[in-house]
């Protein structure tokens, strides 16, 4: 089960190493768009579109990782004073209760938008934007694909403890 867990926490940690280099490239073209406004007057839809789009590629890409890191945002009231038990039940009911029906949602409702994104090869839809928005929007499906993951390294890890304490206790 650890073997499993650490697997897929490892594998969402190098998916975060990677795309953490992105950042300065999109910090970079959001100065070029605005040094290119508001210095010269000039606007690129396509240089526009290029930051925003990577921006919103390393949201859903990475956010499995700031998973994997136990880095997402947590109302904190309660699971602060828990013991290793009680985290591990509220990690477990969390991921099964909220975590996948969500994400089965999204990918459910966002499926037919993708399909026909795809069939048409979408592109931007300023004349002068990028070609791949199709791309973007498979984004969203990798987005539930790797956080579901995750979610099944933190199921494993919660079992792990769960079972463990009760072997104790017996």
């Amino acid at each position: 089960m650890l073997t499993v867990a650490s697997t897929i926490d490892r594998a969402m940690g190098g998916l975060g190493e990677v795309l953490k280099w992105a950042l300065p490239i999109v910090v970079a073209l959001a100065a070029a768009v605005a040094l290119l406004r508001y210095g010269f007057s000039l606007g690129y839809p396509w240089l526009s579109e290029s930051f925003v789009w990577l921006n919103g590629a390393m949201i859903f890409l990475g956010a499995a990782s700031v998973y994997a890191w136990d880095g997402h945002v947590r109302v904190d009231l309660l699971y602060r004073r828990l013991g290793k038990r009680g985290r591990a039940i509220v990690n477990l009911v969390g991921t099964v209760i909220f975590l996948w029906p969500m994400l089965a949602v999204i990918a459910v409702k966002g499926w037919p938008a993708l399909v026909r994104s795809w069939s048409l090869l979408e592109g931007s839809p300023s004349i002068d934007g990028l070609p791949f928005l199709y791309l973007m929007k498979t984004a969203v499906l990798a987005f539930c694909i790797l956080t579901a993951l995750q979610g099944l390294a933190t199921v494993l890890r919660s079992l792990h403890v769960l079972l463990r304490a009760s072997e104790s206790s017996s």
